[in-house]
């Protein structure tokens, strides 16, 4: 694999780092990466069971004290595995989508409302089908990063999933909420936004795990 400075600042810092391919990634052939497995619970199960095997094999790993973080799909796949398991006590979301609404319409990745019967039976299915549902059984503390300049997936995003937690949990539950000015749909690369972008992480694993 190549150099990772994420992987890199969490590994210097003392952190475990685990890191895999579940389906609907590359490097295992065409069937492995078909698109959909990223979107139907089967790459959510791979890493669980990675997780879990990771665990087993290496003592070392305090299961007690797991965090979760990814950008783009790791960011949605932060949110998803956030409202369906207890395993990691804390997450970091990075540029992620939320609301599959807000990408039909604002992102460069638009969807389609053909050939539904009705305009709102889609909005419905779409919302039922979004990341943003179920934020209420999130259970451990949770950071959101995101550009404001993102047009993959809209910033807008990033608001709903902070207010979205804020709203379904008691006043004290730690939730943050950090936006980049001037940055798209990648980690920043001005020198001293990367710094900052680092520290927050670093910093909100350290207090939480």
């Amino acid at each position: 694999g190549s150099f990772d400075l994420e992987m890199q600042a969490f590994a210097g810092e003392g952190f475990g780092v685990i890191f895999c391919n579940p389906r609907g990634s590359s490097g295992y052939g065409d069937l492995h990466r078909q698109l959909g497995r990223a979107f139907d619970g089967s790459a959510y199960m791979d890493i669980l069971t990675f997780v879990q095997e990771a665990l087993r094999v290496c003592p070392w790993i305090d299961g007690n004290r797991l965090g979760l973080t990814g950008g783009s799909y790791g960011g949605y796949m932060t949110n998803y595995a956030a409202s369906r398991t207890p395993l990691f006590k804390a997450y970091i979301s990075q540029r992620s989508t939320v609301n599959r609404l807000i990408s039909y319409a604002s992102s460069d990745m638009q969807g389609s409302s053909a050939g539904w019967p009705s305009f709102g039976e889609f909005m419905d299915r779409e919302v039922e089908r979004s990341e943003i549902m179920g934020m209420e059984k999130v259970t451990a503390p949770f950071l959101i990063l995101h550009g404001m300049d993102d047009l993959r997936c809209p910033v807008e995003g990033a608001h709903q999933l902070f207010v979205a937690l804020k709203d379904s949990h008691a006043p004290d539950f730690p939730v943050r909420l950090i936006l980049y000015p001037h940055v798209s749909h990648n980690q920043p690369t001005e020198l001293r936004q990367q710094q900052h972008y680092y520290a927050a992480m670093l910093d909100w694993f350290r207090k939480y795990l």
